[in-house]
């Protein structure tokens, strides 16, 4: 079999395959190594992800941030998941301008979007059979929730994340929903020598 039989039985596995998810796809179709896929694939789409809370661009859930309000001087803290959410700091700012000597006055917004780069190392037989096994909750090219997973929590990396951009992006986000899924992963990435990077918190702070 040549490599143009090879990508058109490939491709048209692929289409079988999808027909079998046609409740659980989300988003549009994406093309990924000459191939097309759905953005989302969800066996268990009433779970929440980490992109439905938390602060894509930093440390934090999406309602938390702190908000000068500069009538009075004071910083409002933001959202409800925290002890003192909801409230004001009255001393917050002038500790600020007096200890660190930073100007609140010139503030830098974070990017609206971060523009990355496309899966580099995609390897369609891994992908086939985790769609043919079912061995996952979720499997996702969703633009921020690669962005998401390929990076930590050091200051460095919370920087590019908000004024630049990574060297290097993760290929795909698979979600495993059972130990036996995690098992069945790993086995498919060692059988199609995929590098897998296990993801928890996304909290480490080393580089």
């Amino acid at each position: 079999m040549d490599s143009k039989d090879a990508s058109t039985t490939a491709s048209g596995r692929l289409q079988s395959l999808n027909s079998h998810f046609e409740g659980s796809l989300q988003g549009p179709q994406v093309m990924v190594g000459g191939q097309l896929y759905h953005e989302v694939y969800d066996n268990e789409p009433s779970l929440k992800t980490k992109l439905d809370y938390f602060n894509k661009q930093g440390w934090g859930y999406k309602d938390t941030s702190f908000i000068v309000d500069r009538k009075k001087n004071v910083v409002k803290f933001t959202g409800n998941q925290y002890l003192y959410s909801g409230k004001t700091l009255p001393n917050l700012l002038t500790w600020i301008n007096q200890k660190i000597k930073l100007d609140t006055s010139k503030p830098h917004y974070p990017q609206a979007e971060m523009e990355i780069d496309p899966p580099q190392n995609v390897n369609h037989q891994f992908l086939n059979d985790l769609l043919l096994f079912k061995s996952f909750s979720r499997i996702s090219f969703e633009h921020w929730e690669r962005i998401m997973h390929s990076h930590g929590a050091s200051l460095r990396e919370i920087f590019n994340l908000r004024f630049g951009r990574f060297d290097r992006y993760v290929d795909v986000v698979v979600y495993p929903g059972s130990s036996d899924q995690v098992k069945m992963i790993v086995d498919l990435a060692s059988k199609h020598k995929v590098a897998v990077v296990p993801y928890g918190g996304g909290t480490n702070v080393t580089q």
